[in-house]
């Protein structure tokens, strides 16, 4: 009887084991044939290329109160198919961070108020609105500059017998106007009885940078009577033009430098204006 039940025992343990490892084998054999049919794959990442924002502009326009044309034409969308937008639906523009204009051309055109440097950003929108941006420093330069200085000269018998006008132009001038106009007087000094006004001859150097330009220009006042000089004048415009400016041994500012001498004669009155034209 025990030896039957011992018997019974044994079987039934060997029924659970080999249950068991049937079990186990199953789960890992549908494990390797989920692993074949339908593996795990990473998801791969948006990898849509941003849109390239570019822009050119005319250097020489930048200046107060001149249209300014930016040309947003070699912008373009990656893989774009369309030539004439190349695939840019909008194009946004900023002037030192705050947006100024949205448009769908890609030229655009401001003016600006005053000089000084700026930030000139430009972001393009793609057909998916996928966005490109570019920002470049411009520097925008005054308008036309005029300036009118007087001077006072006399012979070394009534006091100093030259002057001098200066300023200063950026190296990319157009051309500089000066007017010259010189006028004897007695500039209502007390002069001796026996005074006589005679010739006054006035000498007048251009130099740029220290060096002189040009002739100096002579000018020869005849006073009314030896006892009346007003009414005497000379009036002459000259005109620089930028080649004198741009020379190789020229700097980005540039001292520009009117001598005023007067070689004999009475007290003269000088007054010299110059328009610098950008």
């Amino acid at each position: 009887m025990n030896k039957a039940l011992n018997i019974l025992v044994v079987i039934i343990v060997i029924a659970v084991i080999a249950g068991g490892a049937w079990v186990g084998y199953g789960w890992w054999h549908d494990r390797q044939e989920d692993d074949e049919t339908d593996p795990y794959v990473e998801p791969s990442p948006n990898t849509k290329d941003p849109p390239i924002a570019s822009f050119t502009y005319e250097e020489e326009d930048l200046v107060v109160g001149r249209n300014v044309t930016f040309d947003a034409g070699s912008s373009h969308a990656a893989n774009y198919t369309n030539a004439v937008n190349k695939g840019i639906g909008r194009y946004q523009w900023m002037i030192n961070g705050a947006v100024v204009d949205e448009v769908k051309n890609s030229t655009w055109i401001t003016k600006f108020q005053a000089a000084g440097e700026y930030m000139v950003g430009l972001t393009v929108y793609d057909t998916d609105n996928t966005t490109g941006s570019v920002v470049k420093n411009v520097s925008v330069r005054p308008s036309d500059v005029s300036e009118s200085v007087q001077v006072v000269l006399s012979d070394t018998s009534l006091g100093p017998d030259n002057d001098t006008v200066e300023f200063t132009v950026s190296s990319d001038v157009k051309m500089v106007k000066i007017n010259i106009t010189i006028q004897s007087t007695n500039g209502n000094q007390e002069l001796p009885p026996d005074h006589e006004f005679t010739e006054s001859e006035v000498v007048v150097t251009f130099k740029v940078n220290g060096l002189e330009i040009d002739d100096p220009m002579t000018y020869k006042l005849k006073p009314r009577s030896p006892k009346v000089p007003v009414a005497s004048k000379s009036n002459e415009s000259v005109y620089f033009k930028e080649d004198i400016f741009n020379s190789d041994n020229l700097s980005d500012e540039v001292l520009f430098v009117i001598e005023l001498e007067c070689k004999s004669g009475n007290l003269v009155f000088a007054n010299v204006e110059y328009n610098i034209s950008y």
